[in-house]
């Protein structure tokens, strides 16, 4: 034991050696640069040797958990007294571990972290904040800590946003640098050995038993805020990972900057103490570690599919490019290229890279052409290029939609084949177009139903806005609408259908029956703020592909708009931070829907949620504030209560995770809910929230949990009967009777959650096990009723496919499959059996046309480049295919590599823990 005094108190440091583990209390009142330096000169004068230290600085208070942080450092001592400066007032103490006497340049991460657990179990840890040198917290998890560390979490892993910092203030917020999550708050029970071997483990090893769960506290990482620092970090990685085991997306995407976003970070956010650059490079030599090598081509495939999931799609193209300058003779990498630089909004990058339009090219390559032409405002060329394809794709629908955006002529909406009339099979609908209706860049659809109130006023203040805008009102549920809007007649386009549609189908029609560039919705009981169409405008011609707006209460200063801005439209009030946006009341450029396909037309609520899942893969959204949409809150409280109970019940098949068992999940989700609110308001205003707010919103949220208590009662019993019926399906002796009672299963389970698809495919199974007409025309229904909950799922439409063909309806289960390819284009499941559907029915173009797309959605998939390559051989193309066949073996190759690597370090890990 080595003693300093300092100003009275005393740091006992315990000396271990590695490979043991060891803890020990530092008594209060020491300064934290003392406590350095002391650690400094320790470990300075001692080789070889690992420490640990166990900080105290003070109680938690009654009924408080004890937290505290945990770190190692040696590369970045010099860093550690900022740090700690950082989180004494987050945490009641600190556990550090100085492994500036190792041997090796770069220490084992999960010994060390196994060491920092124990260590902070034996000092009487409830819960850990676990942290690296280079690492600040915002100061707001200072008054947040006890409320994310209350008992209803002791099953919870709490999640951080790590914000990688390029500057002093400034992070990187496109693809995959703006939405990293790190989980760093953890129960101290959660803290169990082994961690696994390898760089990037976790602090915790995976336990189902845990949820995971964002607390919204940015976590900011300061390594990047040096050019060589990063390319210092890229080359560390490189070396110690060569195969890439670890992280599969690669490390070359860590010093590339093309097309980088920075955001400054909010005042109110900073962290303290402000960085001070000291130009360290913070870590060994990589020559010290291994061998430098650059990605390979699997890697950096699969860097582009992850990027481009969360809108980095500048820096997939970029990234796809290089693969084309690298690999020329390669098509499917130039379309690849092609269709990032679309959705990047790279029109002329896109035909730079494809070959020129005289050329004879696949369907693929001339369809990303026309796209370019109509983006860069050339629709006659468009219209040429689409022109050449009628013939490859004669019931391609996807082709149809583009050729209607093309044609120079406008089409006739009212016309009985019309597109948008696909979305009514056997439904009557009648069109009546007004002769003054808007011709500018924005469409709006006004959506409402025979039991809501007139749009008449929604329509008059649309039409009391500049620039003049086409108005498509899509009424549905009967009932005379004609009469209501007689003064509006001429300057809208009414389309009336009998049936009443669910606002997914209202949504799909208004799009498909419109000409506008820019398409937005509004519901009945939403009005447009001031400014509504200009702003809109002006945020698209900016260059914003998808653009989401705020609401705002009709009522003002009211409880109801307490409970509407706080809990019905969390996070779309107009002063929401930016990083804490939920983009919904979007607008979208047409484009958008090539990319993204349709709104789910049979869900009764979160068409938008499920549809912008997709669309946001496809279009980074921007959060436009100044858009406000009125929303036309209830009356009074009661109404308010009885409308959050409603919701509840309709949420409860959204929201609840297909694991739970019972009603925990709801007092969880609740309290989550409660202090997500008070974190936000915490960091908006750094004050909790008011009592009496607090009062209403805890009124509101009894009154929503109520309905989420039965709604979840309900889509219990609901799953419970669908498991019964699908094993009484499955059975080997499946008699009559047993049939029958599965059906009666099935179909109570329908009656009680209609919303669930597989619902919906266990009563097609039931239903189709029958084997009488009739019962089979239920099926399909029933098939159609799940593809329409969950278009981008594959399984209905494949089994609404197999059972067309098997009653010989081969145009049905073509046409079916060519409009699930339609709903969702973003679908490579879909994509791949619309390639395999196409090549059975001697669709040869069709077929290597989905297949080309499937392709373009998962290009590090061997699979993905065999059936490519199986389609060229069917055309004779048999240079083609074998380029394709040996880019399958090379990416095969590669994985095969991978997994034998990662195999032989679980052997050695399991031969060293024997």
């Amino acid at each position: 034991r080595t003693c300093f005094g300092s100003r009275g108190s005393e740091v006992r440091i315990l000396s271990l050696r590695p490979g043991s583990v060891g803890q020990v209390r530092v008594a209060c009142g020491c300064s934290n640069p003392e406590v350095t330096r002391a650690l400094h000169d320790h470990s300075a004068a001692r080789a070889h040797v690992t420490q640990i230290t166990t900080t105290h600085w003070r109680d938690p208070n009654r009924g408080e958990a004890r937290v505290l942080a945990i770190f190692a450092f040696r590369y970045d001592a010099q860093l550690v007294p900022a740090l700690i400066e950082n989180l004494r007032p987050m945490v009641h103490g600190c556990i550090a571990y100085d492994d500036r006497g190792s041997d090796v340049a770069l220490s084992e991460e999960s010994v060390t972290r196994t060491r920092l657990n124990a260590a902070a179990l034996a000092a009487g840890a409830d819960w850990i904040l676990a942290v690296d040198p280079d690492e600040r917290y915002e100061p707001a998890l200072a008054q947040c800590l006890p409320g994310l560390t209350a008992p209803v979490f002791s099953m919870t892993l709490w999640s951080f946003r790590l914000r990688e910092m390029f500057t002093g203030t400034t992070y990187r917020t496109d693809g995959l640098w703006g939405n990293r999550t790190r989980m760093r708050l953890y129960p101290a029970a959660a803290a169990k050995p082994p961690l696994g071997l390898g760089i990037h483990r976790g602090w915790v090893r995976s336990d189902p038993a845990y949820r995971r769960l964002d607390c919204g506290l940015n976590l900011y990482h300061l390594r990047h805020c040096s050019p060589i620092r990063t390319q210092r970090r890229c080359e560390l990685y490189a070396a110690a990972d060569p195969l890439r085991v670890d992280q599969e997306i690669g490390y070359d995407y860590l010093t590339d900057m093309r097309g980088a976003v920075l955001e400054e970070m909010p005042p109110h956010r900073r962290f303290q103490p402000p960085h001070v650059e000291d130009h360290g490079l913070w870590a060994p030599d990589p020559g010290e570690v291994g061998t430098v090598l650059p990605d390979p081509i699997d890697t950096r495939l699969r860097w582009i599919e992850r990027t481009r999931e969360k809108n980095g799609l500048a820096n997939a193209a970029a990234t796809a490019s290089d693969l084309v300058e690298d690999r020329p003779e390669d098509p499917e990498l130039r379309l690849l290229a092609a269709s990032l630089c679309l959705q990047a909004g790279d029109s002329e990058g896109a035909l730079a890279i494809l070959p020129p339009d005289e050329t004879d090219r696949d369907a693929l390559a001339k369809v990303l052409a026309a796209r370019a032409h109509l983006e860069l405002g050339k629709p006659r060329k468009a219209s040429r290029v689409l022109d050449r394809l009628r013939h490859k794709l004669p019931d391609n629908l996807m082709l149809r939609a583009l050729a209607e955006q093309a044609a120079p002529e406008a089409p006739d909406f009212a016309a009985p084949d019309a597109l948008w009339r696909r979305i009514l099979p056997g439904g009557e609908a009648t069109l009546d177009e007004g002769a003054e209706n808007g011709r500018g860049p924005l469409t709006v659809v006004v959506i409402t139903h025979a039991r809501a109130g007139s749009p008449a006023r929604t329509i008059a203040e649309l039409r009391a806005q500049s620039p003049a805008t086409e108005i498509v009102v899509v009424h549905s549920g009967g009932g005379d609408r004609r009469s209501e809007l007689a003064s509006d007649w001429h300057h809208i386009r009414l389309i009336c259908v009998e049936d009443l549609l669910r606002v997914g189908a209202a949504r799909n029609i208004g799009l498909l029956a419109s000409r506008g560039r820019i398409l937005t919705f509004l519901a009945g009981d939403c009005r447009p703020g001031p400014g509504w169409i200009e702003a809109k405008i002006t945020r698209h011609q900016a260059g914003s592909r998808i653009v989401s707006s705020a609401v705002v209460s009709s009522q003002p200063g009211s409880p109801m708009a307490s409970i509407a801005s706080e809990f019905v439209f969390h996070r779309r009030a107009p002063d929401t931070d930016v990083a804490d946006v939920y983009h919904d009341g979007c607008s979208y450029d047409r484009s958008v829907f090539c990319d993204a396909g349709l709104f789910a037309p049979t869900l009764r609520i979160g068409e938008d949620t499920e549809f912008n899942e997709r669309a946001h893969k496809v279009g980074q959204p921007v959060w436009a504030p100044e858009i406000q949409v009125i929303h036309d809150d209830p009356p009074d409280l009661p109404s308010a209560m009885d409308d959050l109970r409603r919701r509840g019940v309709r949420a409860a098949v959204h929201k609840r995770p297909p694991t739970a068992r019972d009603d925990g999940w709801i007092d969880l989700f609740m309290a989550t809910r409660a202090l997500m609110r008070d974190i936000a308001c915490r960091i908006r205003t750094g004050q909790p929230q008011s009592p009496e707010e607090a009062a209403v919103l805890d009124a509101a949220a009894q009154a929503f949990a109520a309905g989420l208590r039965r709604g979840d009662r309900r889509l219990r019993l609901a799953l419970r009967l669908r498991d019964m019926a699908a094993k009484a399906v499955k059975a080997p002796s499946n008699g009559p009777l047993r049939r029958r009672l599965a059906l009666v299963q099935a179909r109570a389970a329908v009656r009680l959650s209609p919303q669930d698809w597989r619902v919906q495919m266990t009563l097609a199974e039931a239903e189709l096990q029958l084997g009488t007409e009739a019962g089979i025309a239920r099926a399909i229904a029933a098939l159609q009723m799940a593809g329409g909950l969950a278009p981008s799922e594959v399984l209905p439409v494949e089994k609404l496919v197999a059972t067309l063909l098997a009653r010989q309806e081969t145009a049905a289960a073509d046409a079916a499959m060519e409009w699930s390819r339609f709903m969702a284009p973003s679908s490579y499941s879909i994509a791949y059996q619309a390639a395999v559907r196409a090549l059975k029915g001697g669709r040869r173009e069709a077929a290597l046309f989905h297949a080309q797309s499937a392709l373009l959605l998962m290009p590090s998939r061997p699979a993905a480049h065999r059936l490519v390559a199986e389609m060229y051989r069917k055309l004779g193309r048999k240079t083609a295919a074998r380029r394709r066949d040996a880019m399958a073996d090379e990416l095969a190759a590669l994985m095969a590599g991978r997994q034998q690597a990662e195999q032989a370090r679980a052997a050695e890990a399991s031969s060293d823990k024997g």
